[in-house]
């Protein structure tokens, strides 16, 4: 992995110690997100910005399952796939991560550098 992905791989998700963080979830990049998605249209890609902002600009694909709402429930989400968790940068993903991890979700993936990494790398986002 070289440029951009590598850089936003050690600076852009949350404060916590990368080392730390891949080891307990680890990250993919929007270039391989791109690729799962497109050999499974059903993969569970969410995005945990409140819905005003997932309706400004979003990820083909994803789902809106905010923050604020992980906290108050389980989710319906299928604990034998791969969760792939986005927000803008990633740090709200990684807040998602421990909230799921804590209702007994395993298998989450963080994507390195959120919707921030998809823009930069030119990918197509919608709007609702």
């Amino acid at each position: 992995m070289a440029g951009i992905e590598e850089c936003i791989l050690r600076n852009g998700i949350g404060k916590m110690s990368p080392s730390l963080l891949y080891e307990q979830w680890p990250p993919i990049t929007v270039n391989e997100l791109l690729r799962v998605m497109a050999g499974d249209p059903c993969a569970q890609v969410i995005d945990v910005r409140e819905p005003q902002e997932f309706a400004c600009q979003y990820v083909p694909g994803s789902h809106n399952l905010p923050l604020s709402s992980l906290q108050d429930g389980k989710p319906s989400l299928d604990k034998q796939k791969p969760i792939y968790l986005l927000c803008f940068t990633g740090d709200r993903a990684v807040s998602a991560a421990h909230v799921l991890e804590s209702q007994g979700f395993g298998n989450l993936r963080l994507v390195a550098g959120g919707l921030k990494a998809w823009q930069v790398m030119g990918y197509p986002l919608l709007r609702d």
